[in-house]
């Protein structure tokens, strides 16, 4: 059975949207740091400063609330993963 990028994200995502906001934002730093290991060896250039600009902004945002200027560069790093993650799901 082959299992698309999509399902997987949507079943991780859902259960991690369950938590409460700054457990939440702790999964995703521990997340996020554990993916970017796991993947270091195939993230190159664009791919790796994105992992690495989602990984700081994460940690920032589970030690304080993000102001208007992270907020917004968070929604840019949503609709630029979007893209990624559009672009290798035949990949998965």
């Amino acid at each position: 059975m082959r299992v698309k990028l999509w399902d997987l994200e949507h079943d991780i995502f859902a259960g991690l949207r369950s938590l409460p906001k700054q457990p939440y934002l702790c999964a995703m730093w521990v997340l996020a740091d554990e993916l970017r290991i796991v993947y270091s060896d195939r993230c190159i250039g664009d791919d790796r400063r994105l992992m690495a600009m989602t990984l700081d902004l994460v940690r920032t945002a589970a030690g304080r609330v993000l102001d208007d200027d992270e907020l917004a560069r968070a929604a840019e790093l949503a609709k630029v993963w979007r893209v990624l993650c559009d672009s290798k799901q035949d990949e998965v």
